[in-house]
């Protein structure tokens, strides 16, 4: 009888022996705490190596006024993302062959607002 048991249980480890869980590249995170004011954000891709393809941008939050978030490669500006006056929640992706992302932000008049922008880098 418990070899009966055995090849069943020998059969279950065989199949699910080799699996492993899939390296699911979770966001990271930044945040504009004060986005009534000029500043520059580094995004830089962690626990990776290698050159990526694309990277994805989520920007999130609240702010009074309309702003303009500047994505720079190398120094230079390669996108800019208009960042409505109220709630925001803007979804961007685009081809990216480096590891880091600098943001520069350029808020507009308002006087209060915060923004949270989660990004990933793919391969």
């Amino acid at each position: 009888m418990p070899r009966l048991l055995f090849l069943p249980l020998l059969a279950v480890a065989v199949l699910f022996g080799g699996c492993r869980a899939r390296n699911v590249r979770l966001p990271q995170y930044a945040t504009i705490a004060d986005a009534t004011r000029e500043q520059f954000v580094n995004l830089t891709r962690l626990g990776q190596t290698g050159t990526p393809k694309s990277v994805q941008l989520r920007i999130t939050g609240k702010i009074e006024s309309a702003a303009k978030l500047v994505l720079l490669l190398n120094g230079h500006p390669r996108q800019t993302l208009e960042l409505p006056a109220g709630a925001v929640d803007l979804e961007w992706t685009g081809e990216w062959a480096s590891n880091q992302v600098s943001l520069h932000y350029l808020p507009g008049p308002g006087k209060t607002g915060a923004l949270q922008v989660a990004y990933q880098f793919t391969d």
